[in-house]
C-alpha cells in the first residue's frame, strides 16, 4: 500500500507543478507602412520562435523579430498584414519554455512605399 501511494505521489506531483499560460501580445494592421493599392495579397503565413530556461538559467530567448522573419520566409512576401502575436509560457518542474508565434497574411510590394 505504501508503495502504491508513493508511486502515485511521484506521478501526480510533477503534473501539479507543471503549467501553461498563453496570452496575446498584440494585433497590428501591418508590419511596415503600405501604400494603398501598392501591394498584392498572398498566402497566410506564420512563424515561431522558442526560448528555453533550465533552473532559471536562460539558454535562449524567444524573440518576436525571429518569429516575424520566419513568417515572412513561410509566406514568401515582403510584409505581413492582419498580424497577430501570441506568447505562450510552459512551466515544467525545472524547465521553462517560451514560444512567440506571429501570424498574418503575406503581401508583396508592387510599388515603393512613399516616404514622408
Amino acid at each position: 500500500m505504501r508503495r502504491a501511494v508513493l508511486l502515485c505521489a511521484v506521478c501526480v506531483l510533477p503534473c501539479l507543478a507543471a503549467g501553461c499560460v498563453t496570452h496575446s501580445a498584440g494585433i497590428a494592421p501591418a508590419t511596415r507602412p503600405l501604400a494603398p493599392g501598392g501591394f498584392v495579397t498572398m498566402n497566410q503565413a506564420s512563424g515561431t520562435s522558442w526560448g528555453f530556461n533550465l533552473l532559471g538559467i536562460p539558454f535562449s530567448q524567444a524573440r518576436t523579430a525571429s518569429a516575424l522573419e520566419d513568417a515572412l520566409q513561410d509566406g514568401g512576401g515582403d510584409a505581413l498584414i492582419q498580424v497577430t502575436v501570441d506568447n505562450s509560457d510552459y512551466y515544467l518542474l525545472i524547465m521553462y519554455l517560451q514560444r512567440v508565434k506571429v501570424e498574418g497574411r503575406a503581401v508583396r510590394m508592387t510599388r515603393p512605399t512613399p516616404t514622408p
